[in-house]
């Protein structure tokens, strides 16, 4: 098992970037917005976060999944433009 210099395993680093929002058409043409993991290897649907075919909506909702991924992950923003 790999330890990084932060003192936490590699694989938990994997985990995270695994991660990510899928947009995905359905066969009535609407957009569903979905948190998919990926870190076992294979695709798997962890959340729909929304469903829409308004463009403004399904970006709305986009930036939820990312929120929401954040929050699940208990993944920290670093902000370095602000001193």
């Amino acid at each position: 098992k790999k330890i990084t210099n932060l003192g936490v395993p590699a694989s938990f680093f994997r985990y995270i970037s695994r991660m990510f929002i899928r947009k995905k058409k359905n066969k009535s043409g609407v957009i569903s917005v979905q948190v998919i993991d990926k870190s076992s290897g294979k695709y798997k649907l962890i959340k729909t976060i929304g469903s829409s075919c308004n463009l403004i909506e399904i970006e709305r909702l986009y930036k939820e999944g990312l929120s929401w991924i954040r929050n699940y992950t208990g993944a920290l923003e670093l902000d370095f433009n602000n001193e």
